[in-house]
This record gives C-alpha cells, sequence and structure tokens, in this order.
C-alpha cells in the first residue's frame, strides 16, 4: 500500500487513487502470458487504490434487468453525453487539465513496470490494453513507461518504432475523445515530453466502444494478440461507470470478463463517496440521476472488487 499524502489537494478535484494495492499472479504462474472536470465543477471524489491482479481460467456467470441490453443502457447514456459533461458516463473532456498523467504515474514505483515485463519473452510479448482511456494521456505515458523498462533506458530514440513486437490498445466509449487520442498518439503530444513519442507510435491503437460488450472487447484483444491473454489490461477511475450501468451482476461478470483476458491487472476503484456524489452533481446542473437503488455491494465496494478479481486466481503483491 502507498498512500498519497502529498497528492490529497489535487485529488480532491479529480477521480484519481490516495493509495496503491498491486496484486499480480507469481511470474511462475503467468508464463508471460481514465477526463477534464467539466466547466462550473469545482470538485471531484478522489479514489482511495489502485489494484494490479492476475488470472487463471476464469468461469462464465448477468445488468439492470433481463428487458435492459447492456447496448440499450450505454447508448441512452451516451445520447445525452454533451448535456451531462461526462457526470454520467465519466467522459469528461480535457481530464488532463485537471488530472495531469505525469502527476497520476508518480503513485506508481518502478518496481511496477520491471514486475510485469519481467514475464514477456519472444513467445508471449508485450501486450496492453487501457480500457477507459479518455483521450489517451495517461495511456500514452504508462505505456511508454512499460516499453522503457523492457527495453532499457537510453538503448533508443524511439523504442515504439515499428519492428519492436510490443502492441497497446485504448478503448473508450466517447468517440471524441479516441479521436484526440488518436491525434495524440500520431502527434507525439504529451505533457512528459518523453523521447519514447518523439514521433508516431505504430505500436498502439485506440478505438471507441462499449468495453462491457464481451464480443467486442474479445475482438479488440484478438487485434493486439495471438494469445488467450495479454500481459496486462488497466481501467484507471472506470469501475463505478461501468457499475452504475451494469448493476452489480454485469459488473462483476465485466470484472471476471476482464480478468480472462490477462496476465496482470491494474485497476483503479472508485469508492462508495464517489457514487454518492455522481446524482449530486447530475441534479445541480438540473440532469436526471442515475438508478442506485439496485446496487447492494456499494458499502465495501472496493474489498468487494478486490474479492471478485482474487477469486479468478489472482494473488495480492504488495510493492
Amino acid at each position: 500500500m502507498i498512500h498519497l499524502d502529498e497528492m490529497q489537494e489535487a485529488e480532491e478535484r479529480v477521480q484519481n487513487g490516495q493509495s496503491l494495492e498491486l496484486e499480480t499472479r507469481p511470474v511462475s504462474e503467468v508464463g508471460a502470458s481514465g477526463g477534464g472536470a467539466p466547466d462550473g465543477m469545482e470538485s471531484v471524489d478522489s479514489v482511495e487504490s489502485f489494484v494490479l491482479v492476475g488470472r487463471d481460467d476464469v468461469p462464465e456467470e448477468g445488468g439492470r434487468s433481463a428487458s435492459q441490453s447492456i447496448t440499450s443502457v450505454i447508448g441512452a447514456a451516451i445520447s445525452t453525453s454533451k448535456e451531462d459533461r461526462g457526470h454520467r458516463l465519466g467522459n469528461f473532456w480535457n481530464y488532463p487539465e485537471f488530472n495531469p498523467s505525469e502527476k497520476r504515474l508518480e503513485i506508481l514505483p518502478e518496481s511496477l513496470y520491471a514486475l510485469i515485463t519481467s514475464t514477456v519473452t519472444p513467445s508471449c510479448p508485450l501486450r496492453y490494453a487501457d480500457l477507459g482511456c479518455n483521450e489517451g494521456e495517461l495511456t500514452l505515458e504508462f505505456w511508454g513507461k512499460l516499453v522503457r523498462a523492457l527495453e532499457g533506458e537510453g538503448e533508443m530514440d524511439n523504442p515504439l518504432a515499428p519492428g519492436k513486437d510490443v502492441k497497446a490498445l485504448g478503448v473508450d466509449i466517447d468517440e471524441v475523445l479516441i479521436e484526440r487520442a488518436r491525434a495524440r498518439s500520431l502527434a507525439g503530444d504529451l505533457a512528459s515530453g518523453s523521447s519514447v513519442f518523439s514521433s508516431p507510435t505504430p505500436s498502439i491503437v485506440f478505438v471507441p466502444g462499449n468495453i462491457a460488450n464481451k464480443s467486442f472487447l474479445a475482438s479488440q484483444i484478438d487485434r493486439i494478440s495471438d494469445r488467450k491473454r495479454i500481459t496486462l489490461i488497466s481501467l484507471f477511475s472506470t469501475t463505478m461507470w461501468v457499475h452504475i450501468h451494469l448493476g452489480d451482476t454485469k459488473f462483476f461478470e465485466f470484472l471476471r470478463t476482464v480478468c480472462g483476458h490477462c496476465d496482470f491487472f491494474l485497476v483503479e476503484p472508485q469508492p462508495r463517496k464517489c457514487y454518492k456524489n455522481v446524482n449530486k452533481r447530475l441534479r445541480s446542473m438540473g440532469r436526471p440521476p442515475v438508478d442506485l437503488a439496485g446496487l447492494e455491494n456499494l458499502l465495501q465496494i472496493e474489498e468487494n472488487i478486490e474479492a471478485c478479481i482474487l477469486k479468478c486466481g489472482f494473488k495480492k503483491v504488495d510493492l
């Protein structure tokens, strides 16, 4: 556990982590196998922890109601995104202005990147997916650090150049944010000025889509990997938004599905207080609230998320 007292003031304004929990399957078992606060928003709740995990095979298990498909629920929320200004789906625009990626990455120890890349082999190359990537700033910065850990500092100006067997994927529900992410990737426009991104990065692709759709998620994982599982999947400040729109059953099914696609799973879960404040903000803007009545796992949501992942065969590791 890494406490983030020094970032407390910044975290008051953005949904970001205050502590870090890292979980992973042991290397011997692995085998190798994030929006700016909209105008008028004075504060956003802080998130309590990061969790990194890994898995064995995942059992299959069901949203809101039998009559509501995932597509219809998410589709309805997307249709009002402009009016909701990110407060219904978490697709905040200009997120990096309020929550810079370089500050967020200060939370993560360098040993994290070494641990993840230590499982990479020629037959199990580095593959990474960021689900809920917003406009891609954090995705690109984190990806650069992973590749640097794999290649070693200073070995080449652009280790993500064509010919390197490293691939990454960013997915977000908002097409506008994905277009911004693609532009960042092409321009190397990152706050850190890292030489890793001094030229376009063909090793990473950004696509719009619903990460809770099993067939879509599987197709995107297949896009970057021939293996059943990829090296790492991350969920940065995304769990609450998925949970709200899917309900308890399908949310935990979603987590199990993600576990089935990766060796390491880095999660930044939003705590209960974040849920409570979603409707406070929507009402303050004159927008209809989201339905939280059927969510029964909020009291210990972070613990429940961790328990769900551990049941998928992951082992917790504190770095």
